[in-house]
Formats: C-alpha cells, sequence, structure tokens
C-alpha cells in the first residue's frame, strides 16, 4: 500500500454527548486527519510530477452502513452532538432499524437484550460498510469492543475499571465488557493504552500474549485549553452562572460512583464556612448512573454552596478551567483522567486521588490524596485553597506537564503503529 494506510475509525462513540470515549475519538483522528491532510498538501506537486496521487485517509463508521471520509475540517465547529458534523457519505441506506433501535432505549432503557440487539445491528451494518469501501485498511476501535475483522485492527483500551470496580458501573454494561472484551483484545493485532497503568492493567488481567502487542499511547490536551489571558474573555460564561474569576472549586466528570464525588462533596462542606463562601464548590459533567445516593445529599445539602451546572460546551469548559481557583479529581478508578490535564493546561492546579493512573499523569505538578480518607481530603482541599506559594508552583508546573502532551503527539505515535501494520 503506497502512502499512509488507509485507517477506518469507528465513530459510535461521537453520536451523544461528546465525554470519555467519544472525546477521545472526535480530538485524536481530527489531529490526525489534519496531520495527514497537511503531508498530502506537501506532496501534491511531487504527486503531479510522478503522475500519482495520494488517496490515503481516514474513514468514519457511523453505526448505520454509512462511511465518510474524515477531515480535520469537518469537526472545527463541532461542540455537543456529532450530528453537527456536514458529512457526504459514500454510502447510505435505510435506517429503520436504527431509528427503531433509539425509539426502544429512549421507551425502556438500555438492558441486556437491547445492548445485544444493538450490538447485533452495528455488526451487520459494519461488514455492509467495509464491503462497500471496497479497498484495504486498518481497522481502529477506540471503544475497547471491536467488531469481527479479518484484517489489522487496532484497540483502544481507556481503563479496566468494569472489570475491578464493577459496582460502578450498570449491570449491563459489566456483562457485555466481561463477554466481549478478552476477544476483542486477542483479535487486535495492536491493543494502544492511554497509561502505563492501564499497560499494567492488561498485562495482569489478560497475560502475556496480550501484553506483548500493547502500546502506551498517552492522551493529549487540545490547543483551545490554555490560561485565560483576560478576564474579560471568559467573563460571559461567568457571569451565566454566576461565578468570579479564580472565585470557585471545580470538579469536571460524569456524575457516576467511580467519579467519587460523594466524598468530594462530604469533605469540601467539612471545610471553614468563610473558605466555602469565597470558595462555592462546582461540579460539571452530565449525568451517569447509580445516583441515587449523589442526589439524596446533595438535596440534604442544598443551603450549601454547591452547584451542578451540568454538561458544558467545549468553549464554556475552558473559561470554567482556566477562571478556577482550584481543580478536585478524586476518582477511585482512573485509566487517564483527561480533565485533569485539561485543567492544569489552562493554569488550574489540581488535587487528585492516588488511585489508578492520576499519581502517574499528574507527578509533582499538582496535590495528591486518598480517594476514601475524608479528613484528609477535606485538609489538602483548604490547602490547595488557600496556599498561595504552592498554588503558584503547582500553576507553574502544571504547564509544563501539560506542553509536553499534545494530540499531535498522539496522533503522530498512533501514525507509527499504522505503518507497522501494512
Amino acid at each position: 500500500m503506497a502512502g499512509k494506510p488507509l485507517v477506518l475509525v469507528n465513530g459510535i462513540s461521537m453520536q451523544s454527548q461528546l465525554t470519555g470515549v467519544g472525546y477521545y475519538t472526535l480530538e485524536l483522528f481530527s489531529e490526525l486527519a489534519k496531520i495527514r491532510l497537511n503531508t498530502e498538501k506537501d506532496k501534491s506537486s511531487a504527486d503531479e510530477l510522478s503522475g500519482t496521487s495520494s488517496e490515503s485517509s481516514i474513514f468514519l463508521f457511523d453505526g448505520k452502513s454509512n462511511i465518510t471520509k474524515w477531515s480535520g475540517a469537518q469537526f472545527e465547529q463541532i461542540d455537543n452532538n456529532f450530528w453537527k458534523i456536514s458529512n457526504t457519505a459514500i454510502v447510505k441506506v435505510a435506517d429503520l432499524r436504527f431509528r427503531v433501535r433509539g425509539w426502544l432505549k429512549k421507551n425502556f432503557g438500555n438492558n441486556v437484550w437491547l445492548r445485544k440487539y444493538a450490538r447485533h445491528y452495528h455488526s451487520r451494518q459494519f461488514r455492509l460498510a467495509v464491503r462497500s469501501l471496497g479497498q484495504a485498511f486498518i481497522y481502529h476501535e477506540p471503544n475497547f469492543i471491536a467488531f469481527p475483522h479479518d484484517g489489522p485492527s487496532v484497540v483502544t483500551v481507556h481503563d479496566l475499571s468494569f472489570l475491578r470496580q464493577p459496582q460502578t458501573h450498570p449491570s449491563d454494561r459489566v456483562r457485555f465488557m466481561n463477554e466481549n472484551i478478552e476477544g476483542s483484545l486477542s483479535q487486535a493485532s495492536r491493543v494502544v493504552v492511554v497509561s502505563e497503568f492501564v499497560r499494567r492493567e492488561v498485562e495482569s488481567l489478560f497475560g502475556n500474549e496480550i501484553a506483548q502487542k500493547t502500546i502506551v499511547i498517552r492522551n493529549g490536551v487540545s490547543a483551545r485549553f490554555k490560561p485565560t489571558v483576560c478576564v474579560d474573555s471568559v467573563s460571559k460564561t461567568l457571569k451565566k452562572y454566576g461565578l468570579k474569576h479564580r472565585g470557585y472549586l471545580l470538579s469536571v466528570g460524569a456524575l457516576e460512583p467511580r467519579k467519587n464525588l460523594l466524598n468530594l462533596v462530604e469533605a469540601y462542606v467539612q471545610l471553614p464556612m468563610n473558605l466555602k463562601l469565597r470558595y462555592p464548590l462546582i461540579l460539571v459533567g452530565p449525568r451517569g448512573w447509580h445516583l441515587q445516593a449523589l442526589e439524596k445529599r446533595l438535596h440534604a445539602l442544598r443551603h450549601e454552596p454547591i452547584q451542578w451546572l451540568g454538561y458544558l460546551s467545549s468553549e464554556a469548559l475552558r473559561s470554567v478551567y482556566a477562571s478556577a481557583r482550584a481543580f478536585a479529581y478524586l476518582s477511585t478508578y482512573e485509566g487517564f483522567g483527561l480533565p485533569v490535564l485539561e485543567s492544569m493546561a489552562c493554569g488550574t492546579p489540581v488535587l487528585v486521588s492516588q488511585a489508578g493512573a492520576l499519581k502517574e499523569l499528574v507527578g509533582k505538578s499538582g496535590m495528591t490524596v486518598h480517594a476514601y480518607d475524608i479528613k484528609s481530603i477535606t485538609e489538602k482541599l483548604e490547602a490547595r485553597l488557600s496556599d498561595d506559594t504552592l498554588w503558584n508552583l503547582h500553576r507553574t508546573q502544571g504547564l509544563k506537564k501539560s506542553e509536553a502532551l499534545s494530540w499531535n503527539r498522539a496522533a503522530h505515535k498512533m501514525e507509527a503503529i499504522y505503518a507497522e501494520l501494512i
């Protein structure tokens, strides 16, 4: 295969609010597409002279039987929803069954039989899409479980919390992942993980054969996440939510048990009242699952200065990151911790738990604490909010740490893997 290999990416994870895997897919492959487009431009004159042309590209599978050529320019305006993308599909078929599935999910929720049906449906549509492509390609599955594929493939594993902490996930997802994860990794030509911690987890849980084809490519941080140069540039967002510049404690992530928000809230309410009034706790992220205990506690603490903003657009999120006094992320298990990196890139010092990959990510550029030690969390929160010397030190170190991790770097490393599989 001449030039860079054609890559087919499963984009189903981008069909809802962009968090986790969907965000990873968007950022990594948009950057990879941009790199390839720039390479093609540089080679265009030579190609014309030699009578060849660069056809290598990245294609997106949308969960039906559509395959779309992926270019970085397509995604410059994307915010909350995959369907805002202006696509030109190569193949389109009637999607009645897809719409029926959506109705069933809306009315009956995610249960085992529905998940199995969706898997069967998407697998069939994937086969149809591949057939329409009509040329050799590398299949990249960014969301753990790959469709059956005879050619070279790459699977990304973000964490293994569904095995280590199954009680923090919906039971149907745990069952589905347990039934399919080992087969997916065994089928893959390469397994990409996002931290050394996840690499060790893969080796521990799946053995040496899979570990030998596992490669660490750390996540990056988008260039849009950067320190606030002028308070006026974020004043609109702050005004909308009643926030003051450097006047709140921030936590970002889906509201689900693994993010340990209940312990964060319990530790926060133990802070001195004058500190809480000066720095209210702001929670940002979509609704997750198993929220009963958290919702009950937040209702009981409704008179405390705690506010949940829900899901924010990327621009609003950048403003909220960059204007926070401090950032807290106390997950009980984490494969990477992208919000932590984004906060550091915005110049906001962090307090993280020592669980999973968080200590690996932060190093000496932030404060760490045991996820379940509420007394210690309260003490560290107070220091994080009050100690100006430590605040300035970690701001500087966090910015330096984030500069070393970019999606461009990750994309180049991924390209090297594809080259090995040609």
